[in-house]
């Protein structure tokens, strides 16, 4: 494993934006995005939460992910990893 080290998730949990996201389903006749509501008409969210990540907010990832990016040969500014 490339990231082993528990001070990763102590660095990210500190130090992230984290933000709920909206729940949504499909409409079974159109096939579009729907958003959910609950009964009282508030939108209905997610049971998870995602974080932005930037370079320096956790110095373990950030030498966890120099070690694979080294490992697989990937490059560029634009490349994202899903943790």
């Amino acid at each position: 494993g490339f990231a082993r080290d528990p001070a990763i998730y102590k660095e990210v949990m500190e130090n992230a934006c984290w933000e709920g996201l909206p729940s949504n389903t499909k409409d079974f006749r159109t096939g579009a995005p729907v958003m959910k509501y609950m009964k009282d008409g508030s939108i209905c969210m997610q049971s998870y939460q995602k974080a932005k990540y930037s370079p320096g907010l956790s110095p373990a990832t950030d030498k966890a992910l120099q070690k694979l990016f080294a490992e697989f040969g990937i490059e560029g500014r634009t490349v994202g990893v899903l943790l």
